[in-house]
């Protein structure tokens, strides 16, 4: 799955549905794209500004510049948390319990950090 970059305007797209393999440390989510236009989405953490602990995963597209009419689409991804939580760059802590939490759907989860942290060359900060 991408990862976001952000680099122009986005829209978010709305989890519906997760599913977690807690072996791999994966989520597999279910949405709703707005339209066929809409790209795949990209998958980013961000750390709740009220408690460090908590890593929001949140997902969003690039704004479609084509003409769409047709119907929602549904889609569904993968995203490795290992993997989303160095590509996002959060600071962790080997030590600490983190609560992930899905934006706009009522789920979370506790991971440790050195679980996060399981990705091969990622250094703990």
């Amino acid at each position: 799955m991408p990862f976001s970059k952000m680099s122009g305007p986005q829209t978010r797209i709305q989890i519906q549905a997760v599913a977690v393999d807690q072996v791999n440390l994966e989520l597999m989510l279910g949405c709703f794209l707005p339209n066929p236009c809409t790209a795949n989405p990209s998958a980013t953490l961000v750390q709740d500004d009220n408690s460090p602990n908590t890593l929001i995963l949140r997902l969003s597209s690039p704004i479609p510049t084509d003409l769409c009419v047709s119907k929602i689409v549904d889609h569904s991804t993968i995203v490795n948390l290992p993997v989303l939580a160095q590509n996002s760059q959060v600071g962790l802590n080997d030590k600490a319990v983190y609560v992930i939490k899905t934006e706009g759907y009522d789920f979370e989860m506790q991971v440790l950090g050195s679980d996060l942290m399981r990705v091969p060359g990622f250094i703990a900060q």
